[in-house]
């Protein structure tokens, strides 16, 4: 693992060397062990390089390889501003206890509040128009 995370970090910081570059890892939860090994390894040493690398994952990790790189929580969206989202989307105001409500079950989730908005409009972001009916996630989100 030592010598594939060496020739990983080779690599990158050579192709840093006539611009930065970022290495994005989204959904890191899914990796398999190997993969996240090297990774890691290689995070932990590009401080020096003009590398960086970006792990994105769901829920903090239970595996320890990623303990000990900095890190930032991104929370989901409140009910103040689900409701400004969705207004912006429908294109005329949303009921707070709606927008409330929408975000509580997409966990603040802003794709998630932007195509329920689209694929709601407006006349069922009302308080009596929506919460008895399911909910449509859209191809995207489907996907």
């Amino acid at each position: 693992m030592f010598l594939i995370g060496q020739a990983v970090l080779t690599i990158l910081a050579d192709a840093a060397q006539s611009r930065p570059l970022i290495c994005v890892i989204d959904d890191a939860h899914r990796l398999d062990q190997e993969s996240l090994e090297v990774l890691a390894f290689v995070a932990r040493r590009v401080f020096v390089e003009q590398v960086g690398v970006v792990f994105s994952v769901r829920e903090p990790p239970r595996n320890r390889l990623l303990e000990g790189i900095a890190d930032l929580t991104v929370a989901g969206l409140e009910g103040h501003e689900a409701a400004a989202l969705l207004s912006a989307i429908t294109a005329g105001p949303v009921d707070s206890a709606v927008a409330e409500q929408l975000a509580s079950l997409v966990d603040g989730n802003p794709l998630a509040l932007t195509e329920i908005g689209r694929q709601l409009g407006e006349g069922r972001l009302a308080p009596d128009g929506l919460l008895n009916g399911l909910i449509p996630l859209g191809r995207r989100l489907e996907e």
